[in-house]
């Protein structure tokens, strides 16, 4: 509180105009932005879950995280190139979020 005070202030709104449209389904108005994020979300998990389960670095990431001593013991795999991956996967995602709702707890608006 010593940078902004006590006083909650808003966040401003998004840049693009298209963020900020208004569509009406029905009686309801909602914002394009309502939609525009589960949508980027799931090609994030898409995105991820590839990664994941198709790529050998997914691979060498489930191995270390199953047996971390047998997976160190196997020549191919580089323990902390892949364990740096990991957190930069993590970091990216933690990303995501604070770009989305600002870095606070609970649900984006």
């Amino acid at each position: 509180m010593v940078f902004g005070g006590g006083r909650p202030r808003a966040f401003p709104p998004v840049p693009p105009r298209i963020l900020n449209q208004v569509v009406k389904l029905g009686g309801v108005s909602v914002n394009t932005i309502t939609f525009i994020i589960p949508a980027v979300t799931v090609l994030l998990l898409i995105g991820l879950s590839y990664f994941i389960n198709k790529t050998k670095t997914g691979m060498a990431m489930r191995a270390l995280s199953k047996d971390y001593e047998t997976a160190s013991l196997m020549g191919g795999i580089d323990i902390n190139r892949i364990i740096s991956i990991t957190f930069f996967n993590g970091f990216f995602f933690w990303l995501r979020w604070v770009a989305l709702c600002g870095g606070e707890p609970g649900i984006p608006n």
